[in-house]
């Protein structure tokens, strides 16, 4: 606009020169021709009147054309005069924008220099136009150094994806964001590239601080998912040698280490011996030895009794033993970590990271947890252990006590039976005998004397006697269960309290039963004579069923009642010998034992023992 103006006032210039000159010229024509006609008019002397009319109408014209003129340069003049007064107004304004846009210029850019994000333009040519004081302490290179400079000849450190995303944007004019990290710094940005016809403009922020921050959380996070897993694992866990591979394998897999293994102490040599791993192990451990007496991590951790951190194997003096091995298979941290038992060194908790200053304060107090963990883990493998020995022999001394009870109780049966055999046979005959004495002298004795009423009265008392001992024999050692077994045992057992309590019994048995051994046929037939004994002392039942089935490979004799019933909780708590028995009796025939009752519903006992093999059926026969 500056141009027009200055091209504009040059041709009103001209034209106010040319108008001068116009005018001048015309004044000279004008007198020249004036002289030149008064002469030939004069030498013509012929009309003084023409003359002066020619000469009047000659000086009019003249000065009418000059008036012209005059008035005609008078507008030129003035009309340029007002032009170059806006002209010189409009320069003033121009100079005072241009001062401002000067001054705006800088503030801006002493903004851009104040302001801590680092800002950098770029022409077409990738040639630095501008670099501000944070963009040029990141490059480490003075403002006067890089303008004018290419930036791919002088920042030479650059990643691919920020000179990827430069190009893209220049090429493409679209906007690029990229994070990226910046080695010479070792710091973290944020990039923002804003393309224009011009070239780029690169806007970046330092996001160390918000990424190590992420970062942090991030690594906080997995920590702690590991911790829930290592609990779990530990939880779940039945031995050492699970739990171990289990927590290895649980470090590696969510906690992201490089390498985990677990080392137990070899009391006699005072080595630490490698148990289990998990991770990029590569044969490490079968290259290494390690001594409780070490001066390296595991041995200082476990005679200190304290966690053992480096975070820099590649100049911790601590590691030069195992350096090498350990840099070749990327292991740049490591932390040792003792595990307890019952207050004494067990072993060693070793893992291993791909990260320089990978272990932190939060980082170490969660695995000193898990070091705690598993030491309270090995404590109770050792207290269950122990408690599974005690167990057992609580276990294997209650066998011995029931095979003791079994052997008393066969003993029982046995003296029981000699008691009743000899009852019966010896005191039995020998009172017949003098029963028979007795009735040879009542028949010796003639008339109704007082000595044959005491005869009487003795032969009387002797059968009374003789009744009495045969009952107290069946009692001991019912001759029935030896001579026509356990099916006819029972149903004289049923007739005989039949007729002692007139409670009626429904018994049921096969046709066929089989053939039990003496001891299993004695015991089921104690237990049904003590569950009859207890449902007339007890129950005030009005009637029983009873019955012997064969279901497969069980005999399962059931006995009910409709008594008062009971609570089967609160008996056991009484802990009643009576059920106690008839239990410890069933668990010696190998069988199972099952009471069911409810007060007012009365009360079934059910005993199911396994037959022999020979004796096995298909289906329940009752």
């Amino acid at each position: 606009m500056l141009r027009q103006l200055s091209f504009k006032a040059g041709i009103e210039k001209i034209v106010l020169l040319s108008f001068t000159l116009a005018f001048s010229c015309l004044l000279f024509f004008s007198f020249y021709t004036y002289g030149r006609l008064e002469k030939r008019i004069t030498l013509l002397a012929e009309n003084t009147s023409i003359h002066h009319d020619i000469i009047y109408v000659f000086l009019s014209t003249s000065a009418c054309t000059g008036l012209f003129l005059i008035v005609l340069y008078l507008i030129v003049r003035t009309s340029l005069s007002g032009k170059k007064q806006q002209q010189e107004k409009l320069q003033r304004f121009n100079f005072a924008l241009a001062r401002q846009v000067d001054n705006k210029a800088k503030e801006i850019l002493e903004i851009f220099d104040r302001v801590s994000d680092g800002f950098f333009s770029l022409d077409r040519n990738w040639v630095f136009t501008y670099v501000n004081s944070s963009a040029e302490q990141t490059l480490a290179q003075a403002k006067g150094s890089l303008l004018g400079k290419n930036i791919w000849e002088h920042h030479t450190t650059a990643t691919a994806a920020f000179r990827e995303a430069c190009f893209e944007a220049r090429e493409k004019q679209r906007y690029q964001h990229l994070e990226s990290f910046y080695k010479p710094t070792q710091r973290n940005f944020e990039i923002h590239i804003y393309p224009s016809p011009n070239g780029i403009s690169v806007y970046f922020t330092d996001i160390t601080e918000r990424k190590d921050a992420e970062k942090k959380v991030l690594k906080s996070s997995r920590m702690y998912a590991t911790i829930s897993e290592v609990n779990q694992a530990i939880v779940y866990a039945d031995n050492q040698e699970k739990l171990f591979r289990d927590i290895c394998h649980v470090v590696v897999e969510s906690g992201k280490f490089r390498m985990a293994w677990i080392g137990l102490i070899d009391k006699e040599s005072k080595m630490v011996v490698p148990v289990n791993h998990a991770g990029h192990e590569e044969g490490y451990l079968s290259t290494i030895r390690i001594s409780v007496d070490d001066c390296g991590p595991t041995g200082l951790a476990i005679r200190e009794g304290l966690h053992f951190i480096c975070n820099n194997i590649a100049a911790d003096p601590e590691m030069a033993a195992w350096r090498e091995e350990a840099l070749s298979r990327d292991y740049r941290s490591s932390i040792a970590l003792p595990i307890m038992k019952s207050g004494e060194p067990f072993g060693s908790f070793s893992l291993y990271s791909r990260e320089e200053n990978f272990f932190d304060q939060e980082e170490t107090r969660l695995l000193d947890e898990v070091v705690q963990d598993i030491s309270f883990a090995l404590e109770a493998f050792d207290n269950e252990t122990s408690l599974r020995e005690k167990e057992q022999e609580i276990l294997d001394m209650n066998e011995q006590l029931r095979e003791l009870a079994s052997s008393l109780q066969n003993i029982r049966e046995e003296e029981r039976t000699y008691i009743a055999r000899e009852i019966h046979d010896e005191l039995g005959q020998q009172l017949t005998a003098i029963k028979l004495d007795a009735a040879w002298l009542d028949r010796k004795i003639e008339g109704d004397t007082p000595i044959k009423q005491r005869v009487g009265s003795i032969i009387s008392m002797l059968s009374n006697v003789i009744h009495s001992i045969r009952k107290i024999a069946m009692q001991l050692r019912p001759s029935v269960l030896d001579d026509l077994g356990l099916v006819e045992a029972l149903k004289w057992q049923s007739r005989d309290f039949q007729n002692r309590y007139s409670i009626p019994i429904a018994f049921q048995y096969p046709e066929d039963p089989p053939a039990l051994a003496a001891a299993s046929a004695t015991g089921l037939f104690r237990i049904f004579q003590e569950t009859l004994t207890n449902i007339a002392r007890h129950a005030e039942a009005t009637a029983i069923t009873a019955s012997i089935r064969v279901c497969g490979q069980q005999l399962v004799m059931t006995i009910a009642d409709n008594g008062k019933g009971f609570d089967p909780t609160a008996v056991k708590k009484k802990r009643t010998l009576g059920l106690l028995g008839m239990k410890e009796r069933t668990l010696m025939m190998k069988g199972t034992y099952d009471i069911t009752s409810r007060p007012g519903e009365g009360t079934c006992l059910s005993v199911s023992i396994p037959l022999d093999t020979h004796n096995q059926l298909t289906q329940c026969v009752s």
